[in-house]
């Protein structure tokens, strides 16, 4: 993950859906050493939305992701379904990010491909 010293962690929230806006998006409301800075989106309405009830300025569509990567975030949150958290886990880390997931995908060859990235790039 990019080094930021002191400073609050830059997460860009990939995907979303319920879990996003239950689990995930809550969790920025009141942070203390983190920033929400992006949403990245298939529907723009729910972009506008949430952007709006967060105070995030900038949205992405999942073709625009690798452009979000690389405008200063430091961190993704994917709360996306399991079978695409390899995918953009694999893209975070090439872009120098952090990978969290709202939901560890069980199975094995997700997360070991995703150990094995995050091991090459460390």
């Amino acid at each position: 993950m990019k080094s930021r010293g002191n400073k609050a962690v830059r997460y860009a929230v990939v995907g979303l859906g319920h879990i996003a806006q239950v689990a995930v998006l809550p969790g920025f409301k009141n942070p203390k050493n983190s920033e929400l800075v992006a949403l990245v989106s298939a529907d723009p309405e729910k972009q506008q939305k949430l952007a709006q009830q967060y105070n995030v300025e900038r949205v992405y569509s999942y073709e625009r992701y690798d452009e979000c990567l690389s405008q200063g975030i430091d961190a993704v949150y994917i709360a996306l379904p399991n079978h695409l958290h390899r995918d953009y886990s694999i893209r975070a880390l090439m872009a120098g990010c952090r990978a969290e997931h709202a939901h560890v995908p069980r199975r094995a060859s997700q997360c070991s491909c995703v150990r094995r990235a995050s091991t090459a790039l460390a």
